[in-house]
């Protein structure tokens, strides 16, 4: 069982009996070194900052005591944050390692996840965030990035469908569609 400072973070099953699967990584989970040497290169760098800009920006007045960010640790979606139980859950040595999918946290238990390209390489995003609503506390805050289809990125992509490195083998998910999955949640 992995410890997490803060409370109510982190059981070894869930309600029904079932038990959570931590250390276990999605089979469509990017790998780590390809991640970290796309955000290395000029154009990750371009994206990272915008990104760490907007997570600062919308996360840093949201209050609570647990936040967690699911993937993509490199992103640091909060840092900005001052909620005092704050987490990654990916794949480097110290972070809790978990499948997005199944998330290893007590149901209702988080005031904020960030989910930084997670829907993208998840293969199974509905089931993601099914867990995301049920990690979240009724009042809590769901941050989700990721590339939109119909940008220059998508086109990117759709030109070289082929491409088997990191972002481009990722499933982009339109806004529209990303809203329909999340009304479905309620």
């Amino acid at each position: 069982m992995v410890v997490v400072d803060g409370p109510h973070i982190v059981v070894p099953e869930r309600g029904d009996g079932s038990h959570f699967h931590a250390g276990i990584v999605p089979s469509g989970f990017p790998g780590r070194q390809s991640v970290r040497t796309w955000f290395d290169s000029e154009l990750g760098q371009y994206v990272l900052a915008r990104e760490q800009a907007w997570f600062d920006a919308v996360s840093v007045d949201l209050f609570g005591f647990n936040a967690m960010q699911v993937g993509h640790c490199g992103v640091e979606s909060l840092r900005a944050n001052r909620m005092p139980h704050r987490f990654c859950g990916g794949l480097e040595e110290g972070e809790l390692r978990c499948a997005p999918e199944q998330l290893p946290i007590a149901s209702q238990s988080l005031d904020l996840l960030a989910l930084p390209h997670v829907l993208e390489f998840s293969p199974h995003p509905h089931q993601v965030l099914r867990e995301a609503e049920r990690v979240l506390r009724p009042e809590g805050r769901l941050l989700i990035t990721g590339f939109n289809p119909l940008s220059l990125w998508g086109l990117r992509r759709s030109l070289n469908r082929h491409a088997t490195d990191w972002p481009w083998r990722g499933l982009f998910i339109h806004l529209t569609r990303l809203k329909d999955w999340l009304a479905l949640l309620g």
